[in-house]
């Protein structure tokens, strides 16, 4: 089972809480080999990877499919030795949401 770990693209979405998940483990064991059952309620970890020959359209790029936390974009832009400038134009471009106490960067369209 897995839950959204990042900002969902519906307001209305809202993880389950873990009594819940409990519950729907017990529930899914009755079909499903216990063994087998998996609740993925973490964020990921892992790089992200860019073209250094355009960083922000990059970046954008990523953040068009996915929200990216502050400081996963922060990590990208060290890694890559880029100046951190570029964390402000990705600021001008996206917006911030809080999600389960976690700040991340949303593109916004614009």
């Amino acid at each position: 089972m897995m839950v959204p770990t990042r900002p969902p693209a519906e307001p209305w979405v809202k993880p389950p809480t873990s009594d819940v998940l409990m519950h729907l483990a017990r529930v899914l064991s009755r079909y499903v080999n216990s063994d087998r059952i998996f609740i993925i309620d973490y964020i990921e970890r892992g790089e992200f990877h860019i073209d250094r020959n355009d960083p922000v359209n990059s970046l954008l790029n990523i953040l068009k499919i996915q929200p990216m936390t502050v400081e996963q974009v922060m990590d990208v832009i060290r890694r890559n030795n880029l100046d951190m400038d570029i964390l402000d134009k990705i600021r001008s471009l996206t917006r911030e949401v809080e999600f389960n106490g976690i700040k991340y960067l949303v593109y916004s369209g614009e």
